[in-house]
């Protein structure tokens, strides 16, 4: 009991001395329990949330110096603010500005859906406000740089550079990092699907945040690796994200349609034989009513030109997958026929 006692004691001295502008104490206690750093209150406020309002930049120091989370947010009592909404709507400049160097969010909101720049103009803190503009106008040039070499580190098989970028992102800055920004934004797992290169994929895989499918043509990254011709970047992508097998791009093209035109019999036997999952499954009947079978798509299903997967793999004279496709649908009606008489 006597330990548990003096752990909180620490936490509220830290927290105390934060509160009163008590350098001297404060610097001793960080020193020593640095652990404690991070102590939040009954409403969720960190010692950095007071020393941002009190506008003392030298307990911010002291604070951050010991590992305090520059992001810290504070229970829904009040709003969820960061340390940089609480400098922002108080209009401590130098510590908005310090915030900013150590990497705060610069558009995380609050409850009321505010970020740090909105409070300081309601508050009419205009030089924070202006602050705040150049630190997110130079934020958004820095990650759309990131994302062009995130792009051509992907098209050119540079995973070093894949790896030192994702290993920079954070919540703030991922998707646009990953994903790009315009409406026919770039997304680096697509490309990089496309383009065939695994290691990189394989990297791209261990973060989330990835857009699956594209705004404009709804290709999805399964799409894309079957694009690369790349038999295990296909199973990687499927793995990753089995419901992607049900999608149709604005084409109306199925992964199948896309296997059938490309020519890979590999490919297409991943698709046809992979191990879905049995959510996925579903009863499908065949259009004249005869016969039905159990799959996670219909393969007979038409595109938006009305054409099926034998009949792209006939076109592009395919034989190898064409074949394939015939011994599948044999096979499907003979179970099929059986089941009716045994």
């Amino acid at each position: 009991m006597g330990d548990e006692g003096s752990a909180e004691d620490m936490d509220q001295l830290i927290f105390q001395a934060a509160f009163y502008d008590n350098e001297e104490l404060l610097r001793d206690l960080v020193q020593a329990y640095p652990e404690k750093v991070n102590y939040k209150d009954k409403y969720g406020r960190s010692a950095l949330h007071l020393a941002a309002q009190h506008g003392n930049l030298t307990i911010v120091d002291l604070l951050l110096a010991a590992g305090a989370n520059v992001n810290s947010i504070t229970g829904p009592n009040l709003s969820c603010v960061t340390p940089l909404h609480v400098a922002a709507v108080n209009g401590k400049y130098a510590v908005v500005q310090r915030l900013i160097n150590c990497g705060a969010e610069l558009l995380a909101v609050d409850l009321s859906d505010h970020c740090a720049l909105e409070l300081a103009q309601m508050g009419n803190h205009f030089e924070v406000a202006c602050l705040l503009i150049d630190a997110i106008e130079t934020e958004r040039k820095r990650v759309q740089e990131l994302h062009d070499q995130l792009i051509t580190a992907c098209i050119n098989a540079e995973l070093d550079v894949v790896k030192k970028i994702l290993a920079n992102l954070t919540n703030g800055n991922s998707d646009a990092v990953l994903n790009g920004t315009t409406l026919d934004r770039k997304c680096a797992l697509y490309i990089a699907c496309l383009n065939g290169r695994q290691e990189v994929v394989a990297e791209l895989l261990k973060v989330r945040g990835h857009m699956l499918i594209q705004a404009i043509t709804h290709d999805t990254v399964l799409h894309a690796a079957i694009s690369s011709q790349e038999p295990v970047i296909v199973e990687m992508i499927l793995k990753a994200f089995t419901h992607l097998v049900t999608s149709r791009n604005a084409e109306g093209s199925s992964v199948l349609h896309w296997a059938a035109q490309c020519g890979n019999l590999e490919v297409i036997k991943i698709l046809m034989e992979f191990p879905y999952d049995k959510d996925l499954i579903t009863r499908i009947e065949d259009v004249s009513g005869r016969f039905s079978y159990n799959f996670v798509i219909d393969v007979n299903m038409l595109d938006a030109q009305c054409r099926t997967t034998l009949y792209l793999a006939v076109a592009n004279s395919h034989v190898d997958v064409v074949k394939y496709l015939l011994e599948v649908c044999f096979i499907n009606s003979l179970l099929f026929y059986l089941s009716l008489y045994f």
